[in-house]
């Protein structure tokens, strides 16, 4: 096998189109999964890249030793606003022959062999990208783990990467669809070096194995399916994440969860969730329970109460069950948005924990 090109520039919707895997339907998280396994590549390689993408301007995660530019220019989507991009690039290069272009454009290969430039096709640069991600980590100074570590701590991460510290966790996100951009572990079976393996451990046990995940494509929350779980105020992050895993369990299309609510993409909402959280599509943030309510032709709402509702069993089919917070539960307000009330038939106990509710009427419910 050829050796890995020391400097790249990537075209990347190019390099994405190489793959017909649906990636259109979702630009920007496929940019971003790529810029990922890009980044895991040259942790891999050591090799340099530097990814040109055309359209508007936005954060594609962040890649500790890939770059990201994207296409300059008065109208950076028009067609060919990457490939100038990476022609004027290598212009600017004091070595452009020491440079590789991944492209299967016409065009941008002639452009850019003219300049000294090498050329590798998308589909061939795609394989090498989606190697085996695991990067062996030898010091806890390394990037990698600083990372990772700083978003561990992160109570509520803004980047569309997540950690996962647990092989089990990762192995069940995995089947889910998710793919690493970059593993964190020891080679052939060796663990973490001790420093590196403590400093991942920032909040409890440490961890052997730490997957960076990009997180998948964020549904509309003012979107309303049939069977769904909306929650609010629900701030206990353990209790977030195990309702998001017993939602995935039984089925349930969506789990809404409103500004009020502990974030799903926390280290305990993570771990709890087990890897659930990151199953495309059943996750929406910023959802509020006065705009679903006014959604047209939705389905019906109701609303968890301790007492004097209906029984599970006697809801319509496909009602979306709304649950609050573990100590007020919902406000007057937020039971008149919903159609019913429900409750929960338990002699002895003035209400359940929320985790527990949901995954009781989540069952009950389901039909």
């Amino acid at each position: 096998m050829a050796p890995p090109p020391r400097r790249v520039l990537v075209d990347a919707l190019n390099v994405l189109g190489s793959r017909p895997d649906g990636w259109w339907r979702d630009r920007p998280a496929a940019v971003t999964a790529l810029v990922a396994a890009v980044d895991a590549w040259c942790a891999r390689t050591g090799a340099q890249a530097t990814v040109v993408v055309d359209g508007a301007r936005r954060p594609y995660g962040a890649p500790v030793l890939a770059r990201v530019v994207t296409a300059d220019g008065p109208d950076p989507s028009r067609r060919d606003a990457a490939d100038d991009t990476i022609v004027a690039l290598l212009q600017r290069d004091r070595d452009p022959g020491a440079v590789t272009v991944a492209t299967s454009d016409g065009g941008l290969r002639e452009r850019a062999t003219a300049l000294g430039a090498r050329v590798v096709g998308a589909r061939t640069f795609r394989e090498r990208v989606d190697g085996d991600p695991l990067v062996a980590v030898t010091s806890a100074r390394d990037p990698r783990v600083a990372r990772a570590v700083a978003l561990l701590r992160a109570e509520d991460p803004e980047e569309r990467v997540v950690a996962l510290e647990d092989a089990d966790v990762i192995a069940e996100a995995t089947a889910l669809g998710a793919r690493p951009g970059l593993l964190l572990g020891g080679r052939d079976g060796a663990p973490l070096a001790d420093d590196a393996r403590r400093a991942l451990g920032v909040l409890g046990q440490a961890a052997d194995v730490v997957a960076l995940v990009p997180r998948p494509a964020a549904p509309d929350p003012g979107e309303l399916p049939a069977g769904a779980l909306v929650l609010v105020g629900v701030r206990d992050a353990g209790n977030v994440g195990t309702i998001v895993r017993t939602a995935l369990a039984l089925g349930r299309p969506r789990v809404l969860l409103d500004e009020g609510c502990a974030s799903p993409w926390s280290r305990r909402a993570l771990r709890a969730a087990a890897g659930a959280t990151l199953a495309p599509g059943l996750v929406a943030r910023g959802a509020d329970l006065a705009t679903l309510a006014a959604v047209p032709a939705r389905p019906a709402l109701a609303a968890a109460v301790p007492r004097g509702g209906v029984r599970p069993e006697e809801l319509p089919a496909g009602t979306v069950v709304v649950l609050g917070s573990e100590q007020r539960g919902l406000s007057d307000e937020e039971i008149a948005c919903c159609d019913h009330t429900v409750t929960i038939p338990a002699g002895g106990f003035e209400s359940l924990n929320v985790a527990a509710a949901a995954a009781i009427l989540g069952y009950a419910t389901r039909r």
